[in-house]
């Protein structure tokens, strides 16, 4: 048997890895950049290319350019874009300051079976124009001071071109506002862009996941089981980059990044999920002194997984849940039982784990902050996962890490009856017959 390993980013969302925009290190081979473009106001479109930068037939070839703007160490990232095709385009944002210099730096990763070249093209500096009328592509933190676990809301405008398109935002350690340094990704989140351009965002400091572990024979998995990563972001300065593109996600416009400072860490431990051994049932439980407890539980069986998926990650999407802490649905009806520690099911759903895979639950803990709930995934070999939240993460509560656990029913075997033995019947002995009477008269010594 074979044993692989795939990792499930659960409190992470589809984006677009920051690391990309720093140029990778590597000798500056091959310098043939084609830039469409030196100079221009906020909008103007910029192509560059390379002839050299090509896929080879067996491998493939990246092309990145990213804008940068101002002067160390107050540099900023305002673009970004990657093509496979030896040709990619970004565009100006209008927030970009004409006062201050920019600078177009590209790079080209090509992949083979055996190697990875990297390519870094000459810098080539771009002269920004002064635009028209007052900036549109601006964001509004809610705040800038969190603990760890905690978020915080994004409003603002991508512009009416990338309406419909997506927004999505990273933390990364430090305050370099290029994230070329970033040594720590501390929360990441994603939405959807008004058809006008605005947006309002959800934006946690957590890294906190969990991992699915697989074992496969063959393609097929034979067992599974999870493993927590508890969130770990120690506190210090940090910066928030929120970047809007079209629905392609293949060229990015950065807003102006934002720091952040992270002043300590919420309790976000205080959580767990367990199993039943007998039986399918998981039960969620928790303390919260902050207000009420909002959260769900998500499950996947080893049936599901091998039921045609490409992999893990297609199936578990617990996921969406760290940018809406009710996963998008209504809660407007929520049964309660305030003196209660037993939360319940969001009423107005009625979803249950072995139904939907997905069960939604709301409630306040009891007096002394404890709560739990429980519910019967629809499998007996599986993995379910929790997300949940202690109070209003945008204000003073926080998010709990998230957490797994095994589903595996072991029935005991039926053990059959005891009988006792059969034991014949005791026969009763019959008394002896008594003596015969002897007549006389007895004398006695005294």
């Amino acid at each position: 048997m074979i044993r692989r390993r795939s990792a499930i980013f659960l409190a992470a969302g589809l984006l677009a890895p920051l690391a990309l925009v720093g140029s990778p290190a590597g000798a500056a081979l091959d310098q043939d950049l084609v830039v469409s473009a030196v100079a221009g106001p906020p909008g103007t479109e910029v192509t560059v290319s390379s002839a050299s930068c090509t896929s080879p037939s067996e491998g493939d070839a990246s092309l990145s350019v990213s804008l940068y703007t101002g002067t160390a160490p107050n540099q900023q990232i305002a673009a970004f874009a990657e093509s496979y095709d030896g040709e990619t385009s970004i565009t100006i944002p209008d927030w970009v300051d004409s006062a201050q210099p920019a600078v177009l730096e590209a790079s080209c990763v090509v992949y083979t079976e055996t190697d990875t070249e990297e390519i870094a093209y000459t810098p080539v500096d771009f002269d920004v124009e002064p635009g028209l009328g007052v900036p549109v592509q601006v964001r509004t933190f809610s705040r800038t001071e969190l603990l760890a676990g905690q978020g915080v809301t994004i409003t603002g405008n991508c512009g009416a071109e990338l309406g419909d398109g997506l927004v999505q935002a990273v933390i990364g350690s430090g305050t370099d506002q290029t994230g070329k340094d970033m040594a720590l990704q501390a929360g990441q989140g994603y939405g959807q862009i008004n058809p006008d351009g605005t947006f309002e965002l959800e934006l946690y400091v957590t890294n906190a996941f969990v991992s699915l572990d697989a074992d496969f024979d063959g393609d097929q998995i034979t067992d599974i089981g999870v493993t927590e990563e508890p969130m770990d972001i120690p506190a210090g300065d940090y910066t928030a980059f929120v970047y809007c593109s079209d629905q392609d996600v293949e060229s990015l416009q950065f807003l102006e990044p934002q720091a952040l400072v992270v002043t300590g860490d919420a309790p976000t431990d205080g959580s767990d999920l367990v199993a039943a051994t007998t039986t399918s049932d998981v039960t969620a439980s928790g303390t919260c002194l902050n207000g009420d407890v909002t959260g769900g539980l998500e499950s996947i069986s080893i049936d599901d997984l091998n039921g045609g998926a490409d992999t893990p990650t297609d199936v578990v999407r617990t996921n969406r849940f760290a940018t809406s802490r009710t996963g998008g649905a209504s809660s407007s009806v929520v049964a309660r039982r305030a003196a209660s520690a037993d939360l319940v099911r969001t009423s107005d759903l009625g979803r249950a784990l072995a139904g939907d895979g997905f069960a939604e639950f709301e409630g306040t803990p009891g007096a002394d902050g404890t709560w739990s709930f429980t519910d019967a995934a629809g499998f007996d070999r599986g993995i379910v996962i929790s997300v949940a939240s202690c109070g209003d993460p945008l204000a003073d509560g926080y998010l709990y890490d998230p957490q797994g656990v095994e589903v595996d029913v072991q029935v005991p075997p039926t053990v059959p009856p005891t009988v006792p033995p059969t034991v014949p019947p005791t026969v009763p002995v019959p008394a002896p017959a008594p003596a015969n009477a002897v007549s006389g008269t007895p004398d006695y010594a005294g």
